[in-house]
């Protein structure tokens, strides 16, 4: 398959919480064989930073303003199986608009930011995805599930949804190996103040997994 991109930076992890989910799935979609294709804006600050810029998997290419994706970029939107455009991506709505005007594939709009942009959508200030688009997408990505992709479907005329969730890059953040310090982590941005509820998570959850340890251990020695 041949897979299009459009998102954020996935050169550069500065200021970006994409990057990781869209690194780990370009990768993981390179080794099966797929032809990845990542479209990124220039953004001077992230060029800068260019931390992520050298990767051996998938193609990415940057434009500098919209007005470049039809001259350059047309065919690759033409001939891609899935086009899938991401949340918090400048001018989306009219990037978005001119994928499904474009694309011969399945449109998808890829949501990591489903909780802002559903409170943008109902308060008319979303920057990068309008109501009418929603309906115009072939597939609804979000990184929350349940409830809430009943109600893109329902509220915002969503014509497929399907949670896709964020994902962490274990080529890049793998787990320490043979440290007995850890068992549970966590990865992620800084939680602010929602670090606490999540330590406390984390704690107790390991301290469940040391009674379970016990447990079994006194049962194999019974």
């Amino acid at each position: 398959m041949r897979v299009v991109l459009l998102g954020p930076s996935v050169t550069s992890l500065w200021g970006n919480g994409h990057v990781t989910s869209y690194c780990a799935l370009m990768r993981e979609l390179d080794a099966r064989g797929h032809d990845v294709v990542f479209l990124e804006r220039d953004v001077p600050s992230d060029a800068a930073d260019g931390d992520l810029a050298d990767r051996p998997f998938g193609r990415t290419y940057h434009y500098s303003c919209i007005d470049e994706l039809p001259v350059r970029f047309a065919d690759e939107v033409r001939g891609a199986n899935l086009v899938a455009v991401g949340s918090s991506l400048p001018e989306g709505i009219a990037i978005g608009e001119w994928v499904c005007d474009t694309a011969c594939g399945t449109t998808a709009f890829y949501d990591m930011d489903t909780p802002a942009t559903i409170a943008g959508l109902e308060h008319g200030d979303c920057t990068y995805l309008s109501p009418a688009l929603v309906s115009r997408y072939d597939l609804y990505l979000s990184f929350t599930g349940g409830p809430t992709l009943e109600r893109l479907a329902r509220s915002f005329g969503a014509k497929r949804t399907c949670a896709l969730y964020r994902v962490a890059d274990l080529v890049r953040d793998r787990p320490c190996r043979g440290d007995p310090r850890w068992i549970l982590g966590s990865l992620g941005p800084d939680l602010g103040e929602l670090e606490p509820q999540l330590e406390a998570l984390l704690v107790e959850h390991t301290a469940a997994c040391r009674i379970d340890q016990l447990e079994l251990l006194l049962a194999a020695t019974a």
